[in-house]
């Protein structure tokens, strides 16, 4: 479904600008034996705090798929994220270029396993017991 791009004997799951808000994306792609994520995106759109919104939701698919996630925006903010989540090197304003040094990682979380079937059931069963008690 989404196959991800290999260069150099590395596996790049690719998904464009606001891909990146949907997580099945990315997670079919570290499921498809990505090993790094890069998500390459046209932040001029937006102002203020929605740069940064979209910047974290980028954040969120390191974690759920414990990738490397590199992003590369016209504007906002261009980053290199470790797989827990955090920013190891920005570039919020202006031209420039990050070098990244990444570990190339494989294996599944709980997330790539089952997606969002656990906290639906969650949902559910707190849904059964609120009505257990009107």
């Amino acid at each position: 479904m989404y196959p991800p791009i290999a260069l150099q004997n590395i596996l790049y799951g690719v998904y464009i600008c606001y891909d990146s808000i949907v997580p099945q994306v990315a997670r079919q792609m570290a499921l498809s034996g990505a090993q790094v994520l890069v998500n390459i995106s046209n932040d001029g759109w937006y102002t203020g705090w929605g740069v940064w919104q979209h910047f974290d939701m980028g954040r969120v698919r390191a974690i759920e798929t414990r990738r490397w996630v590199l992003r590369s925006v016209n504007r906002g903010v261009a980053a290199t994220i470790n797989d827990l989540g955090e920013p190891v090197q920005t570039l919020t304003e202006g031209e420039g270029v990050l070098h990244a040094k990444y570990p190339l990682i494989s294996g599944q979380t709980v997330y790539m396993r089952f997606g969002d079937v656990p906290a639906l059931l969650i949902a559910l069963l707190l849904l059964a017991y609120a009505r257990r008690w009107e």
